[in-house]
């Protein structure tokens, strides 16, 4: 197997870096934002009741009811 070069760094990657090194706020701000929508206590409780809930969806989902014309 051949061996891969780990010292290339991209041009885009480089400017990334730069980029975040000079503006600190950006890291702090994408922390802020991953809290916001992603970082969530679950309740399974609540997860169980919702799943107990829902209605199983038709078999033919994306073709819609069919019309009494096309029977």
């Amino acid at each position: 197997m051949a061996r891969q070069d780990t010292a290339y760094v991209s041009e885009f990657t480089r400017f990334m870096n730069a980029y975040l090194a000079a503006h600190p706020e950006i890291a702090v701000d994408q922390k802020r934002g991953r809290a916001l929508y992603w970082d969530k206590q679950l309740d399974f409780d609540d997860l169980k009741k919702v799943e107990a809930a829902s209605v199983p969806a038709d078999s033919y989902y994306y073709f819609g009811k069919p019309s009494p014309r096309t029977r």
